[in-house]
């Protein structure tokens, strides 16, 4: 079970054995700018950057990649299935899915932020 990589699909199972596929379609994209308040160049800049690119942009893009599945999801009830999986594999799954419909992202923030004094 895989998606469509090509449309910027990828499935996952949560933790309750539920099948899910995040996607960002023309109309999911429109639905995250809205919700940012920011244009895409902007969201994928984000992305690179673990300052901006925190849970609160994760969870909000995985609600965004679930529309096309869930088309009355509103974001305050997304927790319901961002729950599902752990922190890691919702960022993994939101840049597999956004790199998906653009091609464009090669690398976006860690997963896991280093430590204070670290450097990457």
């Amino acid at each position: 079970m895989g998606g469509n990589p090509l449309k910027g699909e990828v499935s996952f199972v949560g933790s309750d054995g539920e099948s899910r596929k995040l996607s960002f379609s023309a109309e999911a994209l429109f639905r995250l700018e809205e919700q940012l308040g920011k244009k895409m160049g902007a969201i994928e800049a984000d992305m690179r950057d673990p300052e901006k690119f925190g849970l609160g942009v994760i969870r909000t893009m995985f609600w965004a990649g679930l529309l096309d599945l869930y088309p009355d999801l509103e974001l305050k009830d997304v927790g319901r299935h961002f729950s599902r999986v752990d922190p890691v594999e919702a960022c993994s799954l939101v840049v597999r899915a956004f790199n998906g419909a653009f091609g464009t992202l090669t690398e976006a923030a860690p997963a896991i932020p280093p430590e204070p004094g670290q450097t990457q």
